[in-house]
């Protein structure tokens, strides 16, 4: 998540890190650039597992929303007539043209779309590889505040706010979580 998670404080980006306590126990954790080498935020650092799982957990819960699942087909299907804006002035063009564009880029159906997207339900997170893909796939950023968390997925009006309040709610709290989200205790 280098590359999607910012401060909501200072806007910097997290970059992972990892060290060894005293007890020979690897922490693996996401902090700030502005606080690793300008001291420019005060944010503390976040254990990764947390922030991944949490991450995780709320794109596998827009996932099984088949009411999400469709507005994301709805939203897929007319970005791919927008991206066809070559199309209008190659027909006007020679026929060779027009198929050559057409194979190039060709379209997609809704249930094309859909296998592909509903395949995600059926991901085991626990996998490394398949998190990764998770994360890639719907996620745009993920901005960190003292009290919430917000999740910008990668479709229209995709933004999901969690407060501390939701986190300490969740199956998360189990996890110690709602302590986790101001930093490593």
């Amino acid at each position: 998540m280098t590359t999607k998670l910012y401060c909501g404080k200072c806007g910097s980006f997290m970059v992972g890190e990892s060290g060894t306590s005293h007890t020979m126990k690897v922490h693996r954790y996401y902090r700030w650039v502005n606080t690793k080498k300008k001291k420019l935020c005060d944010k503390k650092a976040v254990k990764k597992d947390w922030i991944e799982d949490l991450v995780v957990n709320y794109i596998m819960k827009a996932i099984m929303n088949d009411e999400v699942m469709e507005r994301l087909l709805d939203t897929l299907m007319e970005l791919q007539k927008k991206e066809r804006t070559d199309l209008p002035f190659l027909k006007k063009q020679l026929e060779v043209s027009i198929l050559q564009e057409e194979m190039h880029k060709p379209m997609l159906t809704r249930e094309q779309i859909a296998f592909f997207i509903y395949r995600f339900r059926k991901f085991d997170v626990t996998k490394r590889e398949q998190r990764q893909r998770l994360i890639d796939s719907f996620v745009n950023a993920v901005y960190f505040y003292e009290d919430k968390i917000t999740l910008n997925f990668n479709y229209k009006d995709g933004s999901k706010a969690i407060t501390l309040a939701e986190v300490e709610g969740s199956d998360l709290s189990v996890l110690g979580a709602g302590k986790r989200l101001r930093g490593i205790p």
